[in-house]
This record gives structure tokens, C-alpha cells and sequence, in this order.
């Protein structure tokens, strides 16, 4: 079998059957409860990466399971072993850190996908004083390591871990205070405020309808009415300056592009906003 994958293929190395054997095997409650309750819990979540729910009966397929959620759907009356390993003595108990070695724990707190209590209570416990946690304040999962900032302080942490060989008292974590100070600092321009947020405050403002249609109309009537361009290039050439300091790149992007056709067309042309996004080939929506 290993010769027919084609290891420059991502696709390949994929494998859902073991992804399946490993969840039902480990992760998934059992006996399970049934499938009404695990769609109750998933409603009620905040947020989720996924229906469980629905693989009630994959779960019952896999596993042969004897409960009464399974033996209500009669899937694991196939002969021969189900598509599972038993848990063994060393399931859901806390890790003991081995003395010779230390353990660093990086959370995101807002990330809702990992919460950042689940990242205390694993540090809990864990047994063993050479631990530590260090937790980001504005960061969401992933880019902890992948950002588009200019400087990652998640991965300088980590890297800081691996070259003083896991000592954690030599541990330069001093990015993070630096973190705290710079994030959410940011003024979006009102024309981009406007159409992406339709509201007047980024950060905690209310939802108003209105603002996204007349920044994209250019009127309160829809009436595709002249805008100052002038005006307009100021706050959308002022997104460049934020690309510089970590802001988004595709921000600077537009505000160059249309910046240059201000300057093609003159700063006092009475054409619309919706006009001239239009000749760029840029299509809006209404939210």
C-alpha cells in the first residue's frame, strides 16, 4: 500500500478511517449519549468545529457498542471485531513530567476553540513543579505561530524554550508584555469602517444598517451621489501606514489602488464611490 501514495500529494496522507479509529477509540463519550443530547450540546454551544451529532451512527457502525443509543440503530451486527482499540491504563489519566524534563503550555485567550481555562486546568494537572504557562492576551489559536504581525511572539517564545534546552528560568518571554501594549490599537478608516462593520465605533459600537448603504452608495437616498475624493483617498492611502505597523496588507493593497486612480482621474471628479469601484472591478455587498 505504501508504494501507491504519492507523498508530494497532501491528499494522500490523509486518512479518515485512522482520523475515525482514533476519535471513537480515545476521545468520544462512552457509552454514547444519544443523538438528541449530543444535538442539544451542540446548540447550545458558543461555538463549535463541527456537528458531533451527526456521527452517532458512524460511532455505533465503528465501535459495535452495546448501549442502548446503538442498539436502538442496529449498525454493529456485521461479523467480525469493530473498528476500535481498547482504552488502556494510561487513558484520561494527568501526564507525570519526567524529571529530566520541563513542560511549556502556550494558550490564546481568545480563542474559542481551545479555551484558555482548559489550558489552566492541563497545567494543573500535570504532575510535576517544572511547568509553565504562558498565555497571549490578543491572540486566537493558530497565530500564535502564523500571523500576519511582523513579529511572531509566539514562535520567538518557543524558540527561546528550544535553544536554552527547556529551561524554563532563561525562558525570554518579554514580547508578551509588548503584546498587551500594542494590540487593539488600531483606527480603521471611516469608509472602511462603514461598509465592512456598519457602525460607528470598531470596537464597541452598535450594528447600524445604514451606514454600510450610504458608504457604499455614496448617499443616503442610493442615489450613487459624488463623494470628496480627496477625502477618500486620505483614509483609504491611511491604511498603507497601518500595513507598515502590522495592519492588514490587502487594506494597503485597495488604498494604493484606488490612491492611483484618484490621481488618473483627478481629485475633482465628480465620479461616485459605487462608480468608481466599479471601474475597478471591485464588487460590494450589501450586508
Amino acid at each position: 500500500m505504501s508504494g501507491s501514495v504519492d507523498p508530494s500529494d497532501s491528499a494522500s496522507l490523509v486518512s479518515f478511517l485512522l482520523d475515525n479509529l482514533i476519535i471513537f477509540s480515545e476521545m468520544w463519550e462512552s457509552p454514547t449519549p444519544p443523538t438528541s443530547v449530543l444535538k442539544t450540546r451542540f446548540e447550545e454551544a458558543t461555538m463549535s468545529t463541527g456537528s458531533a451529532y451527526v456521527q452517532t451512527e458512524r460511532y455505533c457502525a465503528y465501535t459495535k457498542e452495546k448501549s442502548a443509543t446503538c442498539g436502538k440503530l442496529k449498525l454493529g451486527g456485521y461479523k467480525g471485531y469493530g473498528i476500535v482499540y481498547e482504552r488502556d491504563e494510561y487513558w484520561n489519566k494527568a501526564a507525570t513530567i519526567p524529571g529530566q524534563a520541563s513542560v511549556l503550555i502556550l494558550s490564546s485567550k481568545l480563542n474559542p476553540l481551545a479555551p484558555h481555562k482548559d489550558a489552566e486546568a492541563l497545567l494543573k494537572a500535570m504532575v510535576g513543579d517544572n511547568k509553565e504557562l504562558v498565555a497571549f492576551e490578543y491572540t486566537a489559536g493558530s497565530n500564535l505561530m502564523d500571523s500576519s504581525t511582523q513579529e511572531l511572539c509566539g514562535m520567538s517564545v518557543l524558540v527561546s524554550y528550544v535553544q536554552n534546552e527547556g529551561k524554563l528560568e532563561k525562558l525570554e518571554k518579554s514580547c508578551v508584555a509588548a503584546e498587551v501594549k500594542t494590540a487593539f490599537y488600531w483606527t480603521p478608516p471611516l469608509s472602511q469602517q462603514y461598509v465592512l462593520l456598519s457602525t460607528s465605533d470598531a470596537y464597541d459600537g452598535e450594528y447600524d444598517k445604514s451606514l454600510s448603504e450610504t458608504s457604499i452608495h455614496s448617499g443616503p437616498s442610493n442615489t450613487g451621489e459624488s463623494v470628496d475624493l480627496k477625502d477618500l483617498k486620505k483614509d483609504l492611502l491611511g491604511s498603507t501606514d497601518q500595513s507598515e505597523t502590522g495592519g492588514s496588507d490587502s487594506t494597503g493593497s485597495l488604498g494604493l489602488a484606488v490612491g492611483d486612480l484618484i490621481e488618473e482621474i483627478g481629485s475633482d471628479s465628480p465620479m461616485s464611490l459605487e462608480e468608481m469601484l466599479d471601474s475597478m472591478n471591485v464588487t460590494t455587498l450589501a450586508p
